[in-house]
Order: structure tokens, then C-alpha cells, then sequence
């Protein structure tokens, strides 16, 4: 089964989070056995954002609507 993953830091500060966001994300879907076959991800604040500011989240957002992808791990 395939799977995608959306991964968010809210600064550039939060660059080890946000890799290790994804490290442990792609170790979830292997131990599921899933294939992860797109990761969304993104650095920067949700505070005051819109999801329309949030190229990567809106992306993934469009994608489920469209049911190209309906297994997400975040």
C-alpha cells in the first residue's frame, strides 16, 4: 500500500525536528510496510497562516480531494 508524508518545522531553526520528522516517518511506513511514495514538507509557521499559504499542506490537501493519495502520516 502506498503512503505519503507531510512534515512541517516552523522555523529554520527546527531543521533537526523536521528531518527527524521524516526520518521517523519513513521508519513508521517501513515497519507498516507501506511505500512511501511522496513526502510533503515545508518550513514554515502556521501561526496566522492560511492553508492557501501553505504550498505543501494545500498541495497534499488538493491531492486527497482528488484521491490520488488516502494514506497520510504527519
Amino acid at each position: 500500500m502506498d503512503a505519503v508524508i507531510y512534515a512541517r518545522a516552523s522555523s529554520g531553526d527546527d531543521s533537526q525536528s523536521y528531518d527527524r520528522q521524516i526520518d521517523d516517518l519513513n521508519r513508521f511506513a517501513l515497519y507498516k510496510k507501506l511505500k512511501v511514495t511522496k513526502i510533503y514538507a515545508e518550513k514554515i509557521s502556521t501561526h496566522k497562516k492560511e492553508i492557501g499559504e501553505r504550498e505543501q499542506f494545500a498541495k497534499m490537501i488538493e491531492h486527497i480531494e482528488k484521491k490520488i493519495i488516502s494514506n497520510i502520516f504527519w
